[in-house]
């Protein structure tokens, strides 16, 4: 069974918008309020995945994970060298200037 949970790595202000930071919470805090999540994501930071037992993190090992080990449609398009580049490069920038 899959399940959702939210946690935010971050740390919270006020005076910001909504109250949210790109400001890493340290590690120890994590652990303390995240136990589960910091055991599937040694460094403590998104994405990361907990697949009974199997544990992976970080986007593009995520993405090839989920496309190889999960049925449905393919993540990562079938004998297009470029296409599946062309995902690559964006993942990176997602993990980059997104998160």
């Amino acid at each position: 069974d899959y399940q959702y949970v939210e946690i935010n790595p971050y740390e919270v202000d006020g005076r910001e918008p909504g109250g949210y930071t790109k400001r890493a919470l340290p590690l120890e805090v994590k652990r303390a309020r995240y136990p589960s999540f910091v055991a599937a994501s040694p460094r403590g930071l998104v994405p990361a995945m907990d697949a009974d037992g199997e544990l992976v993190w970080d986007s593009l090992q995520l993405v090839e994970y989920i496309d190889e080990r999960f049925p449905g449609p393919p993540l990562l398009p079938r004998g297009d060298a470029l296409a599946r580049a062309k995902v690559r490069i964006w993942i990176a920038h997602c993990d980059n200037h997104i998160q």
